[in-house]
């Protein structure tokens, strides 16, 4: 199996702040946001957007009510009055 040396050093760095902060993501995750603060570069924050729903799952929960009444009426007549 070939050995990826950017996978390697990625692995490495990963378990080197592990074990500096005793495997505690929280503390690993706050480190790295008071780093990015210190870093003074600029981020972009992009508001949050609706989830997109394709328009053939969008459809009502409820059958129209007439039409439910036709259909209801269709089965209780016998089948002579058809």
């Amino acid at each position: 199996m070939v050995r990826d040396s950017i996978t390697e050093e990625i692995r490495e760095i990963r378990h080197r702040l592990a074990e500096k902060f005793d495997n505690d993501v929280d503390r690993i995750g706050e480190d790295l946001r008071r780093r990015q603060d210190a870093g003074g570069r600029r981020l972009v924050q992009l508001p949050k957007r609706p989830p997109r729903i394709p328009a053939s799952t969008n459809k009502p929960m409820h059958p129209n009510v007439e039409v439910a009444r036709l259909e209801a009426e269709n089965l209780s007549s016998s089948p002579g009055d058809r």
